[in-house]
């Protein structure tokens, strides 16, 4: 028996070689079976509807709200007159079909898909029974583009760059997304995290676009916490002086790409706590902070009886200076490392001075030389000008005990002539 099998087997094999037939019994198996998939695929479309009856019946596939984005059809139409928020009726009006039949169009209106998508001169034909959006006559309209990908499309309005609504195809026609048309939100994924990530960690719940996306949660989210942490805000000082130089700061600017006219490209701050009055003085090298600052003490004690008790820095080490603060019996705070907050006073200040000085720089419109020029009129100008900080009276006046006299000042950077004596 399994000889004889095996004879019949070699004896095809032979015939197949003899007639140079290109295909081996196992290949033949599988050509059979994929022509029985074509076969019952070709009867399963020989029992769908012809266009004949889709025009008397729609398919189950379709209803009244559906839309099928169209590139063939030339014309917007419906069947319903009910999805027309503003029509006309008309007469003698006809359109022909896909099958070459000619339908009685009823009412020519327009139809609003949503506020970003509206429809002019939709043609309503009840004979046709299909709702179908013209992508032509949409482009010549409405200024809009249509892509069209494997699984959907995409139309965009090119006037503000968004998109206003989305096909999805089933069964190779696009359908218009009734749940999505005239939004960008197309996001299909039920994981809100994906999505958290996807939009770059929001920290508030990014819009009505993106419902599944909410503000992240500690909890669920490692990545905000290290990315967004703050300090803790820094409590106010509750220092408090009863006299000029009981506590004196210092901060130094710089170094400017460009040298003033006289050199510098610092300046040293100093900044009486207790009258808000600010010393400006132009270095070249932060290595001159020593002598500026012992010129100021000198200062302070000759010119107003009194002494430096107490001067507050950063940790820079032109600050450093031991012997001269031993010395003279002053004591030196520094502030901790990488918190700058601690010498506010003299960083607010700063900001203050370099705004006017830019303002002031900008008006005069000087060579970019005359910087160190306009932040000695800055520091001039802000100790004659009244501050919250003193409940609105003026530095100047609380050092020297006198209201300033201001008939002298000029805008800065007015035209002026120097007399030269012959």
């Amino acid at each position: 028996m399994e000889i004889s099998k095996g004879n019949q087997v070699a004896s095809h094999e032979n015939k197949r070689k003899e007639m140079n037939f290109p295909f081996t019994p196992d290949e033949c198996k599988q050509i059979l079976s994929m022509l029985k998939i074509k076969t019952s695929f070709a009867n399963h479309v020989s029992n769908c509807p012809t266009h004949d009856e889709l025009s008397g019946k729609a398919f189950s596939l379709f209803s009244n709200g559906t839309w099928i984005l169209d590139s063939w059809c030339t014309d917007h139409m419906i069947y319903d007159q009910n999805l027309l928020t503003y029509s006309r009726p008309v007469n003698g009006c006809t359109v022909e079909l896909p099958n070459g039949s000619i339908a009685q169009v009823t009412h020519i209106g327009r139809v609003h898909l949503s506020p970003d998508l509206i429809l002019d001169n939709v043609l309503c034909v009840p004979y046709f029974r299909l709702n179908l959006i013209s992508i032509s006559k949409l482009a010549f309209d409405s200024s809009c583009i249509t892509i069209f990908l494997s699984q959907f499309c995409v139309i965009q309005d090119l006037r503000p760059g968004k998109m206003i609504g989305i096909g999805i195809e089933r069964e190779g026609l696009y359908f218009l997304d009734q749940a999505k048309k005239g939004t960008c939100n197309h996001a299909k994924t039920s994981n809100p995290s994906l999505w958290h990530q996807h939009l770059g960690h929001p920290s508030t719940k990014v819009s009505p676009l993106f419902p599944k996306v909410n503000s992240c949660s500690n909890d669920k989210c490692l990545i905000c916490p290290l990315a967004k942490q703050t300090r803790l805000s820094f409590s106010s000082s509750s220092i408090t002086t009863t006299s000029s130089f009981d506590l004196i700061h210092v901060d130094i600017w710089g170094g400017y790409k460009i040298p003033s006219i006289s050199g510098a490209k610092y300046f040293l701050t100093i900044i009486d706590y207790h009258t808000r009055y600010r010393w400006i003085y132009l270095m070249k090298h932060k290595s001159d902070t020593r002598d500026f600052l012992v010129n100021f003490i000198n200062m302070a004690e000759n010119q107003f009886d009194s002494k430096v008790k107490m001067i507050r820095s950063d940790n820079g080490l032109e600050f450093k200076l031991e012997s001269l603060y031993a010395h003279k019996g002053i004591i030196h705070q520094t502030s901790c490392i990488n918190t700058p907050q601690q010498n506010g006073i003299a960083e607010r200040k700063h900001r203050h001075l370099l705004n006017m000085a830019r303002a002031l720089f900008l008006q005069a419109g000087l060579p970019y030389q005359f910087w160190g020029d306009a932040i000695h009129a800055s520091a001039y100008l802000i100790n004659r000008s009244p501050t919250p900080i003193l409940h609105g009276k003026i530095p100047y006046e609380k050092l020297f005990n006198i209201v300033p006299n201001y008939s002298h000042l000029r805008v800065f950077g007015y035209l002026c002539f120097v007399s030269t004596h012959a």
